[in-house]
């Protein structure tokens, strides 16, 4: 049973991450530290069943809960995109700088060894055919993604997930000319929605 500790954290327009605490109205609050409230491992900061961190929080005390971290590298950020095409199996990507695939056993290796939170950075452009205009993430991919998020939210771990690397696409916002800033921003918006669509549970 999935105990709810992640606080679901997506990206700044630095690509660095930020994150997105969902709360309710007082009323409800008080309904449900009464009803639905767990304690958090290592505090007494309450998480909703639900799986979102308390709007209360502030930014140091949810990174205090997040404890110990680990990066998952060299796996959903490793870029083929350039000689490969959108539908490349997911496998092959993760695997292409010399890491094995990730299974859930690795992940609850991690939590074990005493790591609360994970890094999962991706390069997303593996699985977007953005050159021709379209910006619709594959399915498989966000799929593969997604597995490995559950495995961590599984083992109770807070998951960051990110764009990095990704073929250094970000470059265009530093462009001379204006039409391909503009592409770089319509890229970057359609990339986030995607994925926090996907991820907003």
């Amino acid at each position: 049973m999935r105990l709810g500790r992640i606080a679901s954290l997506l990206t700044a327009l630095a690509l660095s991450v930020s994150v997105f605490a969902t709360g309710c109205s007082k009323d409800e609050k008080d309904k449900e530290k009464k009803t639905t409230t767990t304690a958090v491992a290592k505090g007494d900061v309450p998480t909703k069943d639900d799986g979102s961190v308390q709007k209360e929080l502030t930014a140091l005390e949810v990174v205090k809960e997040m404890g110990n971290g680990i990066n998952l590298g060299n796996t959903m950020e490793a870029y083929g995109h350039g000689s490969l095409p959108v539908d490349t199996d997911t496998v092959y990507f993760e695997t292409l700088w010399g890491q094995p695939e990730t299974s859930e056993r690795m992940i609850q290796g991690m939590k074990d060894a005493g790591f609360d939170s994970i890094r999962i950075p991706v390069a997303w452009t593996n699985a977007m055919d953005y050159e021709n205009g379209d910006y619709t993430i594959q399915k498989h991919w966000m799929d593969r993604v997604e597995t490995i998020v559950n495995y961590a939210l599984d083992a109770d771990m807070y998951v960051v997930i990110n764009d990095h690397w990704d073929g250094g696409w970000w470059g265009m916002f530093g462009s001379a000319t204006p039409e391909t800033r503009e592409k770089a921003m319509d890229m970057y918006v359609s990339m986030w929605e995607q994925i926090a669509d996907r991820f907003q549970n």
